[in-house]
């Protein structure tokens, strides 16, 4: 099991593979912890930089996305 803990002013930002989510999330539980949020996120390995024209067509589907009512979530690896 890999694990990464990211600690801020307030709370832990805890990173995992997907597979081993819950077994972390339970073990956590179970020692007290409590969570503000618990989720599995894609976070890219790689990011893209995009230039100006492109960056506009990003905006414009990521608009899209956000007002669309079917869409829950959406991840992308461009570097803003």
């Amino acid at each position: 099991m890999q694990l990464a803990v990211k600690i801020t002013d307030y709370a832990f930002e805890i990173y995992t593979e997907t597979n081993d989510f819950l077994t972390v999330k339970e073990t956590l539980e179970k020692q007290g912890y409590v969570f503000v949020s618990a989720e599995i996120s894609m976070i890219p390995t790689l990011y893209n930089h995009l230039d100006s024209g492109n960056v506009a067509q990003m905006e414009k589907l990521l608009a899209v996305l956000e007002d669309d009512d079917d869409v829950q979530n959406y991840w992308h690896n461009w570097e803003e």
